[in-house]
């Protein structure tokens, strides 16, 4: 039934190992797992075969193991369902001690809205993902919403090859992810309102391949930014010291090597006259890319008049002010 044991062992510091219990059940209702070992932090294994459903539900781990900080490592076979359904993952090892994450761990293709949301925010011990950990090409609103939100000790990011984007699909996957030095390619060419939102907000390792920082342009002026190599995108948003409103992504793109831009807030796309250099129409200003970094021009007093966010998607850009 929904919800049959939710909370069950909430909060049961005394627990110390779950190798005894059993929970065969392969077709799950909405919520019916959800925040059952919430803060049982006495937990440091869970069995291989423990969840073995490959038909989920709503919400189905919801929280499930959030805070078990004694919790270090998961078996590779804990999630064999290749289909997930809304918030199923949602928070399920938020604030736990995990340190490292199994291959296909995460094996769905087909995924839901908000399914992966937060799942492994705030796992501050948690260092190395595996590259292939998130198959699917299609993504779904808001489907890896605040993932690995701070996970301040993680030094990579898995491959995310989706083409298909959504609302909200990526938006605070790293945020504060403070020690990440290398930023996965995004290669979808079409983009969906939000669908990047703070992605990586507020990743500055110092020497590392993920660098952003704000700069407030001259109307006119251009300036230079190194790289040592041409860099594989940007993304970049107004108004961010004051806070970043749906208002001010309206004049937020991402723009890949080649200088094609795409509006972050409608999705739409474009290039200039130019040879070289692209222009977004919004933010009327002018980048032009070479092979050791690029050269950005803001042509319109009402844009430059207000302070940007630079974010290196795939490389650094170094000399940021």
């Amino acid at each position: 039934k929904p919800g049959c044991f939710n909370h069950m062992f909430d909060n049961c510091k005394g627990i110390t190992s779950i190798d005894n219990l059993s929970l065969p059940r392969k077709k799950l209702s909405d919520f019916c797992y959800a925040y059952m070992f919430n803060w049982c932090t006495g937990i440091t294994n869970i069995p291989a075969n423990f969840l073995p459903s490959q038909t989920l539900a709503n919400g189905c781990y919801y929280s499930m193991f959030s805070g078990t900080v004694g919790l270090k490592g998961i078996p590779g076979s804990l999630l064999p369902s290749t289909e997930v359904k809304d918030a199923s993952y949602s928070l399920m090892f938020s604030k736990s001690g995990l340190k490292t994450l199994p291959e296909g761990l995460l094996p769905a293709t087909k995924l839901d809205f908000g399914c992966y949301e937060g799942m492994f925010s705030y796992c501050h011990d948690l260092k190395t993902i595996p590259y292939n950990l998130l198959p699917a090409t299609e993504l779904v609103e808001g489907c890896y919403d605040g993932m690995f939100a701070r996970c301040s000790s993680l030094t990579n990011a898995p491959k995310l090859p989706a083409m298909v984007l959504k609302d909200n699909c990526y938006s605070y996957m790293f945020i504060w992810c403070t020690s990440l030095t290398k930023a996965p390619e995004l290669p979808a060419t079409t983009l969906a309102e939000s669908c990047y939102f703070d992605m990586f907000y507020r990743c500055e390792k110092s020497g590392g391949k993920v660098k952003s920082g704000v700069y407030r342009p001259t109307v006119n002026v251009a300036r230079r930014f190194e790289c040592g190599f041409r860099p594989k995108g940007i993304m970049i948003l107004m108004g961010v010291v004051t806070g970043i409103t749906d208002a001010n992504l309206r004049g937020g793109m991402y723009i890949d090597e080649n200088g094609l831009w795409s509006d972050i807030h409608t999705g739409s796309t474009g290039t200039s006259a130019y040879t070289n250099a692209k222009v977004s129409p919004a933010m009327q200003t002018e980048f032009t890319f070479d092979d050791t970094g690029f050269t950005l021009k803001c042509t319109n007093s009402n844009c430059c008049n207000r302070d940007w966010a630079f974010i290196a998607i795939g490389d650094a850009i170094e000399s940021l002010d």
